[in-house]
């Protein structure tokens, strides 16, 4: 009997992932961007021009798709995050690892047969917000928005978040329980979104270094609205290459500490 190659256990684990979780981040995905569109335009005059000044945005349409790339960026990460806990910490927890392990499969295998079908979830929910965010933009007024750029933003959120989740799952390798992997899941979230922060409320500190202002996460997007129209698909399909070495050394690592 042939042995099963690494697509036979990815296609065996994509048919007992769980499928609720990101269909409904999905939907939540979706109804925040209509949330966020039929709220913020209801809020102070003052509010607006404060996002928009401490942000350097200008209009209601690129106030709305920062808020719409927000809820990109929170439930792709989160519903790939969700997933990759059960790939090692939980097993880990359950000390069911080593028994996994112990089949005829390689720890390569092993980790990417179940990180594969998390990633490709985050993917899927932030592709369907993404989608959302276009189709918002269409209704929304501002000289700085566009369907086409609001979704090539989207989707560079999009792969920006699979290579954090394909980072992250080579960090879990090593994680010891669930709140612990918690802990670095936050951190790797919150991480670049710091500079974002600073723009917003510490504005002189980035304006003494100009070369980082383009690292503020989202409203930099926004500012390079008309190159996110091709960068955003050229991105995601650079991340999705970037994923298989990744795979390959969180594989490494689980056969070490195993």
């Amino acid at each position: 009997m042939p042995q099963p190659s690494t697509l036979d256990y990815v296609v065996l684990e994509a048919r007992f992932a769980p499928r609720r979780a990101p269909v409904a981040m999905a939907l939540a995905g979706i109804a925040s961007v209509a949330g966020s569109h039929a709220i913020v335009p209801r809020m102070p005059e003052r509010v607006i021009s404060f996002m928009e000044q401490g942000f350097r945005v200008e209009g209601m349409g690129a106030v709305l798709l920062l808020s719409d790339l927000m809820s990109v960026y929170f439930f792709a990460f989160f519903v790939g995050a969700a997933g990759l806990l059960r790939v090692a910490v939980e097993a880990r927890e359950r000390h069911v690892l080593e028994l996994l392990l112990a089949k005829p499969v390689r720890a390569s295998a092993f980790l990417a047969a179940r990180s594969i079908p998390a990633l490709g979830a985050a993917v899927v929910v932030g592709a369907v917000t993404a989608s959302a965010c276009a189709f918002a933009a269409r209704g929304a007024s501002g000289p700085q928005v566009a369907a086409s750029g609001a979704l090539g933003a989207g989707l560079f959120v999009t792969a920006f978040v699979l290579v954090e989740l394909a980072v992250l799952d080579v960090a879990f390798v090593r994680a010891r329980d669930s709140f612990q992997a918690l802990l670095v899941a936050c951190f790797v979230w919150l991480a670049p979104l710091v500079p974002t922060a600073t723009l917003l409320y510490r504005p002189d500190v980035l304006d003494r270094h100009a070369s980082l202002v383009d690292t503020t996460l989202l409203p930099s997007l926004i500012w390079h609205e008309a190159t996110m129209r091709w960068l955003g698909p050229v991105a995601l399909a650079i991340a999705v290459l970037l994923c298989v070495p990744l795979l390959r050394v969180g594989g490494r690592l689980l056969e070490r500490s195993s």
